[in-house]
């Protein structure tokens, strides 16, 4: 859209230029002020671009960091230490009217949200990071089995839970034994290739690849620098505080974001505040190759709260920019050198966190947790200024009108 606004206002200049020369005084007046009428529909046209959010719920008392959708009916899920009650809820849509979150219930059911100190972990839900649709269009939740920020991993306690969204039951539940974190673990999200899941480990720096079928797992780039927060890459957010950790310093989010390549052959992962690299698939689906010997630097992205992956053959990646409030994207197949551009920009975009691509209606949706503004992070006060929100907005076949300086 840059390129055509600017090739149209350099058409209208020249028609202008041309006929001023050839017609009386009056007809000179009009043609300017039909000039200046064009080039502010034009700015108006770029304007809206940038503008494009739609309030889809909100909540006065729970935190969503994680979306869903399926049909008319949102799936959100929020981590315990946020100080969520039901850890996985479902929504379902009326039209244009915002969702309250007094509408949700737990998801799939008030048992799996029951967890409390002294309940079997492993058929509870212990702290929810992140929930994501498989291309099966299985809804898998992600249990740190963590209830507290930085605590330690409960014994039978960390898991992914896969749920039958048409029956709305659990059909899978893959354990993930201690003998594949440390103490202080936090399975953060996963992806999905094949026969494979990919999940993240920001807690010790690394990835955990599990076989589909069998559930056998390996634990791969254990403590590799490509999977480990960097010392000089504080998360900065778009009011320029870094943020910090329960003890005052500088928040380390290791191995956090990932996605798989539209073509299937990358895994692109890394820390919360970059650089990304990229590993194999075919090595990482290979228990017997070291994908250690495989990886390479594959991209400079700044601080993101989450991303998505628009997997069709000329898809676009997606990621939220924490220090400018800013929902970003570029041509995947090129990641590594395409520049990035902005898709909305706007101060309510405080830390969007794990965005979903709903496919059919080509909406994005935009879960808007406000994490640094946690208690966690701020001597036990929250900062949240609630509503907490949930939006939408649509993903366009054009390029934006301004560019992020990526």
């Amino acid at each position: 859209v840059a390129v055509t606004v600017a090739v149209v206002f350099a058409v209208v200049v020249v028609v202008v230029v041309v006929t001023v020369a050839f017609v009386a005084a009056a007809e000179r007046l009009m043609l300017l002020l039909l000039a200046l009428v064009a080039c502010f529909i034009m700015g108006a046209m770029c304007a809206e671009q940038m503008q494009s959010l739609t309030l889809v719920a909100q909540s006065n008392e729970k935190v969503w960091n994680a979306v869903a959708v399926v049909g008319d009916r949102i799936f959100v899920a929020g981590p315990r230490w946020l100080g969520n009650g039901s850890a996985v809820e479902v929504m379902t849509m009326n039209g244009s009217a915002v969702i309250n979150a007094s509408e949700a219930l737990p998801y799939p059911d008030a048992r799996w949200n029951a967890w409390s100190r002294g309940v079997n972990p492993a058929r509870s839900f212990v702290d929810v990071n992140a929930i994501h649709l498989d291309p099966l269009g299985l809804l898998w939740i992600v249990d740190t089995g963590a209830p507290d920020f930085g605590g330690q991993v409960l014994p039978n306690a960390p898991k992914l839970v896969c749920v039958d969204v048409e029956s709305d039951t659990v059909v899978r539940v893959i354990p993930v034994p201690l003998s594949y974190l440390h103490s202080n673990s936090y399975i953060d999200d996963v992806r999905f290739h094949g026969e494979y899941i990919y999940a993240t480990d920001a807690g010790f720096p690394g990835l955990l690849v599990i076989e589909r079928s069998t559930g056998k797992m390996r634990r791969v780039l254990d403590g590799s620098p490509w999977a480990t927060a960097r010392a000089n890459r504080p998360i900065r957010m778009a009011d320029g505080h870094i943020v910090r950790g329960p003890d005052g310093k500088p928040l380390m989010v290791n191995s956090d974001p990932l996605e798989v390549s539209s073509d299937g052959q990358w895994l692109l992962f890394g820390p919360l505040a970059g650089p990304w690299a990229r590993v194999p698939t075919s090595c990482l689906d290979n228990f017997s190759c070291n994908p250690g010997n495989f990886i390479e630097k594959w991209r400079d992205l700044p601080p993101v709260g989450g991303t998505a992956l628009d997997a069709s053959p000329n898809g676009y990646f997606y990621y939220s920019d924490l220090a400018r409030n800013a929902f970003c994207y570029f041509p995947e197949l090129n990641g590594s050198t395409s520049k990035a551009s902005d898709l909305v920009r706007d101060s309510r975009l405080h830390w969007v966190d794990a965005p979903f691509l709903e496919p059919v209606s080509r909406q994005m949706y935009l879960a808007v947790p406000q994490i640094d503004r946690a208690a966690v992070f701020n001597g036990n006060r929250s900062l949240v200024q609630w509503p907490v929100q949930l939006f939408r907005v649509p993903l366009p076949n054009w390029r934006p009108c301004r560019s992020g300086n990526k």
